[in-house]
């Protein structure tokens, strides 16, 4: 039995886009983590990036919704993180004012929607829960959080932070709606808003139809690395766990990246441990996950997992089974394997194939692997800026080596890099090699099996010698030939999977020599070299470069004058010179090589280099003045800007 590509599909890697065709509430799985949020006896779920978190958010709101419950959905859109800096005050410490500022802005969003169910389904309320609800509406009204009282016919309701501009910064939204002294009200805040918490805890208990939940989604895309940013996601964890320990009939959770939650460091944390949900898939689910999407994509009846992945999918991949050899690629979550499956299906559908065979497999390990290096840097960008020039280091190195062989090929770069980042200057190379650990790009080996942080998170990598970069890099980075042996999957099988990678494109790695196309580039890359050991490779790498009309042939002649200012420079110590030349042979090979995005990688850091160097030269040197002039034309030439 065949499928028909063409009519295959494994869905999109974005939740929304999935959510809005309809296609995610048909594949989502519900595993016996979905089943314990749905109870409501969270209040956090905890997940990397891609591990489904959104997914999960927008699941449960539909099914909160059927369930008769009203949800609102929070996410950065509806914030307003300066309006979150006026409503903090001066008489309570930091934490405490952001812990405030937050009920304030869940307790609107609350009261809100109780009137907004109260309006919508016309109820008839009288007596003590009438007055609440005046109450609550004219604070909302005086506040600028409503632009009509519900009272008047055709109530408008407003984002929560519209018409704040009026309020004082200093006390905050609780000026507008009561009367008192600055100096009152400076230190009655936190009173004012336990007031206003009490009206709508008390109005939930009589009205039966609004049971809410506010789900609140995506706020890392508003996060940094700083101190401020922290206290401002702790007093967020803390409103909710007061807010659900307080109100009836409500329930707030709070889906968070783990990377950002497990670097917080606040009082009672460990209260909220039985509270957490931390999503973690196994093999098995993640395959169901994707014979599922297949499945329901091409209209199957088949139900086994197993039955559905054969009908996609060849059975091996290099001889080894092809969902392992396909989820050893990922870091175990499912975007990536969607990403990996979607792109081998391509392929698959562009060659005419009946299944997704091995050759598509591989055509498609490329691209994905240049996605995750891309993927990987981006998703840590604000927490390590260096972090895709760090892995460079990494380009052409071996997939296994040792702690001592990372420390010295470290310590060659950092002074480099440290004229880019200068927070480097301080990471010791046991710190780097344990991040790398953290964020799934490094592992160890232990006992021939290789282990990641998604097998043993408590791990202490610098404590390992054998070290090895996980397998979905290893294309990105033009990794020689390695063996690996999976965790957990070699009781089946004796075999170990072998790639060679020793020529990814026109890139090769050669022990002692960099061959670039077939033309080798004999020099001593270690950091002692000095200017006379590389002025020949230099020469004879632009050299290399064909004499023809156009623009290699001008980058010919920038770059020879380029290196002729270099050696004539008496600014520089040999040390330095060495290194900037070295940086034009990067450049060469950009040159001969434009369509590998490894190399023009490459290319971009010997242009930081270049940049850091000359930086210490006086302005109105010849050399930094010659830079100053070429490098635009270096940039346009080889595409670089």
């Amino acid at each position: 039995m065949f499928v028909n590509l063409d009519k295959l599909n494994f869905g999109s890697d974005d939740a929304e886009r999935d959510a809005k065709d309809g296609f995610l509430s048909k594949v989502f799985l519900k595993t016996s983590l979905y089943n314990r949020v749905s109870k409501g006896k969270r209040e956090l779920v905890i997940g990397r990036k891609g591990a489904g978190k959104s997914a999960l958010c927008l699941t449960l709101q539909k099914a909160f919704e059927n369930d008769g419950k009203n949800v609102v959905l929070v996410t950065p859109k509806s914030l307003s993180l300066p309006k979150i800096q006026q409503l903090k005050v001066t008489s309570v410490s930091e934490e405490e004012a952001y812990v405030l500022s937050w009920k304030y802005v869940l307790l609107v969003k609350i009261a809100i929607e109780i009137l907004a169910v109260v309006h919508r389904l016309k109820l008839r309320v009288k007596g003590k829960s009438k007055k609440l609800l005046k109450e609550i509406d004219f604070f909302l009204t005086a506040n600028g959080e409503l632009q009509k009282s519900i009272w008047e016919k055709d109530v408008v309701l407003l984002n929560p932070f519209s018409g704040f501009s009026k309020i004082s910064a200093k006390i905050g939204v609780f000026e507008a709606g009561f009367e008192s002294s600055r100096k009152d009200n400076q230190i009655d805040v936190a009173g004012i808003l336990e007031s206003f918490e009490a009206k709508v805890e008390e109005l939930l208990k009589d009205l039966s139809q609004t049971d809410l939940i506010i789900l609140i989604d995506k706020i890392d895309e508003v996060w940094n690395p700083t101190e401020e940013s922290q206290l401002m996601i702790i007093g967020l964890i803390n409103a909710i766990h007061d807010l659900n320990s307080s109100l009836q009939r409500t329930n707030i959770l709070l889906f968070l990246r783990s990377d950002i939650y497990d670097i917080l460091r606040f009082n009672d944390g460990d209260k909220l441990r039985n509270l957490e949900e931390r999503i973690n898939w196994s093999d098995s689910d993640l395959k169901q996950l994707i014979a599922t999407r297949g499945k329901v994509s091409a209209g199957l009846s088949i139900n086994e997992t197993d039955d559905l992945w054969e009908l996609f999918f060849e059975e091996e991949v290099q001889d080894h089974n092809s969902f392992i050899y396909i989820l050893s690629r990922t870091l175990k979550r499912p975007r990536e394997l969607i990403q990996f499956c979607n792109l081998a299906l391509t392929i698959a559908q562009d060659n005419r194939h009946q299944k997704i065979t091995q050759e598509d497999i591989l055509l498609a390990e490329g691209q994905y692997s240049n996605w995750k290096l891309n993927d990987l840097a981006s998703e840590f960008l604000v927490q390590y800026p260096y972090l895709k020039d760090v892995l460079t280091l990494f380009q052409g190195f071996q997939a296994s080596f040792t702690k001592d062989e990372i420390d010295s090929r470290y310590q060659e770069t950092q002074k480099k890099l440290t004229r880019i980042y200068p927070e480097l200057h301080s990471l010791s190379s046991n710190s780097l090699i344990q991040t790398l650990f953290q964020i799934g790009f490094l592992g160890a080996k232990i006992n021939g099996e290789e282990v990641y942080f998604y097998d043993d998170s408590k791990l202490i990598l610098p404590q390992y010698q054998s070290i090895v970069v996980h397998p979905a890099f290893h294309l990105g980075l033009g990794i020689r030939s390695y063996s690996i042996n999976i965790r957990g999957h070699n009781s089946n099988s004796s075999k170990l999977l072998r790639i060679d990678n020793n020529n990814i494109g026109n890139f090769s790695i050669i022990t002692g020599e960099i061959s670039v196309g077939g033309n080798v580039n004999q020099y001593n890359i270690d950091s002692t070299v000095n200017a006379g050991d590389i002025r020949d490779s230099v020469s004879e790498s632009i050299n290399q470069l064909p004499s023809v009309s156009g623009s290699k042939d001008q980058l010919r002649d920038v770059l020879s004058l380029l290196q002729t200012k270099i050696e004539a420079d008496t600014s520089l110590s040999a040390e330095d010179k060495a290194e900037a030349l070295e940086q034009i042979i990067a450049l060469v090979d950009v040159a001969q090589n434009p369509d590998q995005p490894s190399i023009k990688r490459m290319a971009k850091i010997a242009v930081k280099i270049l940049k850091g160097t000359f930086a210490a030269l006086p302005e109105n040197a010849e050399l930094a003045v010659t830079f100053k002039e070429l490098i635009p034309m270096i940039l346009r030439i080889l595409d670089l800007s």
